[in-house]
């Protein structure tokens, strides 16, 4: 039975070695910039995001209410 387990280990090794080769990118990065114009709407969509978070997080249990019918919902995803 030890044998085997040695035997498996190796293999899972070997299929995880070779797939990260696969996994591997050739593209070079290129640095990403806003559109003109774009700045200001993402800022008030940071701003309205952080406040919503801040307004409505349970300070007791730190949950926060979920777009849901009830207010009494909330998700932890």
């Amino acid at each position: 039975m030890k044998r085997q387990h040695t035997i498996g280990l190796w293999l899972v090794a070997v299929a995880l070695g070779l797939s990260a080769n696969a996994c591997r990118v050739d593209a070079p990065v290129t640095d990403y910039s806003v559109p003109d114009g774009q700045n200001e709407f993402l800022d008030t969509l940071a701003a309205r995001t952080f406040g919503f978070f801040w307004d409505y997080t349970n300070a007791e249990n730190g949950l926060v209410p979920d777009r849901a019918p009830r207010i009494t919902f909330s998700s932890v995803a």
